[in-house]
Order: structure tokens, then C-alpha cells, then sequence
């Protein structure tokens, strides 16, 4: 979710430097905030990753018997 921070910083920044809140006002604007975005956020990345998933045909990882480091005898 670094897309998140990169849409929050910037407006986070613009009230510090134009009115400089205390800490307390900042938590109370912001975290209601972040959260709305990272839930807004969530059905799209899915899917992004469905599709990413579906066109790199992506399948269950495949273990060897051998163990970590090497073949099976």
C-alpha cells in the first residue's frame, strides 16, 4: 500500500506547513482518513492481482521431495 502513503503524505504535509496543528489533530483527521483509502484501495489491488495472477498463469508452488537443499534420492 505504498500508494496509499503517497496519496496521504502530500495533503498531510499541506496542513503542517499552512496551519501547524498539534500531534492530537493530525491523529484525529488522518486516521479516519487512511483507513477509507486503504479499504477504497483493497478491491481494485485484488483484482490487479487476479489479473496479474491470470495473465503470468500463475499456479501452486511446486516443492522437490528432496528437502531444502537439494534432490530427491
Amino acid at each position: 500500500m505504498f500508494l496509499l502513503g503517497i496519496l496521504i503524505m502530500p495533503p498531510v504535509l499541506l496542513v503542517q506547513a499552512l496551519f501547524s496543528p498539534p500531534f492530537w489533530v493530525h491523529l484525529i483527521l488522518w486516521t479516519p482518513v487512511i483507513v477509507v483509502l486503504a479499504v477504497m484501495l483493497l478491491r481494485p489491488f485484488k483484482s490487479l492481482m487476479f489479473a496479474l495472477q491470470w495473465k503470468n498463469k500463475a499456479e501452486e508452488a511446486q516443492w522437490s521431495d528432496g528437502g531444502p537443499g537439494g534432490d530427491a534420492q
